[in-house]
C-alpha cells in the first residue's frame, strides 16, 4: 500500500483484495475520502474469451463507532469489473463526519453471474466451469 501523486492529485491506497462471495473489508480507514478510484485486476483475455463465469460486486462503506462498538452500513451499489479504471465521488455522510469516534472503511462482495454462459460450456457440455478470478484495488483522494 503506497500513497502517490499523479496528474489528478494525491491518492491514498486502501489496498487490493481478491473478490469472494463474502464481504471483504479494506483495513485502512477512509474518513477523508471524497473521490474514489477503482482498478480491477484480472486476466482480461479469459474474460473476453468467456473462459468461465463472470462476476460483479456490491460495494459499500461500513461505519464503526469506536466508542460504543456499533456498526452501520451505507447503501450498496454495483461495480462491474472492466479494464478501465473507474472514478466515483462519495463524500462521507455529514453527520458521521462530525463524529470523532466514527471509522469509515470500504468493503465489497463478489456476486457470480451464472446467467452469463461461458464459451467453455458450449464446447464441452458437462464440464465443470470455473468462476473467473479478479481483484479490486481502491484508492481515494481527500477534499484537500
Amino acid at each position: 500500500m503506497a500513497d502517490f501523486t499523479d496528474a489528478y492529485g494525491v491518492w491514498f491506497d486502501l489496498g487490493t483484495l481478491s473478490a469472494f462471495p463474502n464481504w471483504q473489508i479494506f483495513d485502512r480507514p477512509c474518513q477523508q475520502g471524497v473521490l474514489f478510484r477503482f482498478t480491477f485486476l484480472a486476466n482480461w483475455s479469459d474474460w473476453k474469451d468467456r473462459k468461465g463465469f463472470r462476476s460483479w460486486a456490491w460495494f459499500r462503506f461500513v461505519h464503526h463507532d469506536d466508542s460504543g462498538g456499533f456498526t452501520v452500513v451505507e447503501p450498496s451499489f454495483r461495480l462491474y469489473p472492466k479494464e478501465q479504471q473507474m472514478l466515483k465521488e462519495m463524500p462521507i455522510l455529514s453527520r458521521l463526519e462530525l463524529n470523532p469516534y466514527t471509522i469509515r472503511k470500504a468493503s465489497f462482495k463478489q456476486v457470480i453471474d451464472y446467467r452469463s454462459k461461458p464459451s467453455i460450456s458450449a464446447v464441452n457440455p458437462g464440464v465443470s466451469v470455473p468462476v473467473l478470478d479478479w481483484s479490486l484495488k481502491v484508492e481515494y483522494m481527500d477534499e484537500g
